[in-house]
């Protein structure tokens, strides 16, 4: 196969799935805004997204809007721990059918769950700080505590 049509299977790829398409260009969206507020761009932005650790609530990021009003306690997947964020991890789980609403309650159910990352628990011990989904972002943790995933 030539390179000519191994970039026409990547095109066709992207206009057939068109769900997946949105959530690379969300999560591109949500790099660049953490590189902004780590302080490694190179430009200012006229509008800001984030306050205090915490995206703005209620804020439009092209179809989806910003939930931040729900962060989670420090608990069996949220240690809490203060850093100073200098790399952006992002993780796809591929759970096309799960919404970004239902991701937030699993985190919430494990973050509650003494026993999560046991034998005991149905909860494996993980947490991310920002879940993006079709018409959602919802931040879980402020941007300056450790995620498990980190």
């Amino acid at each position: 196969m030539s390179k000519r049509q191994l970039k026409s299977i990547d095109i066709d790829f992207f206009k057939k799935n068109k769900n997946i398409t949105f959530y690379l260009i969300m999560i591109v969206f949500l790099i660049c805004l953490l590189i902004s507020k780590l302080n490694l761009s190179y430009g200012s932005s006229s509008k800001s997204y984030v306050s205090d650790n915490v995206l703005i609530n209620g804020t439009k990021i092209g179809r989806a809007e910003v939930i931040s009003d729900k962060l989670l306690e420090k608990g069996s997947c949220i240690s809490a721990q203060v850093i100073k964020p200098t790399d952006v991890v992002i993780h796809q789980t591929a759970c096309i059918d799960v919404d970004a609403e239902q991701m937030y309650e699993s985190l919430k159910n494990a973050n509650s769950d003494p026993y999560a990352g046991t034998s005991y628990s149905k909860y494996r011990k993980a947490s991310w700080t920002i879940t993006v989904g079709y018409d959602k972002i919802i931040q879980n943790v402020p941007l300056n505590w450790q995620a498990y995933a980190q």
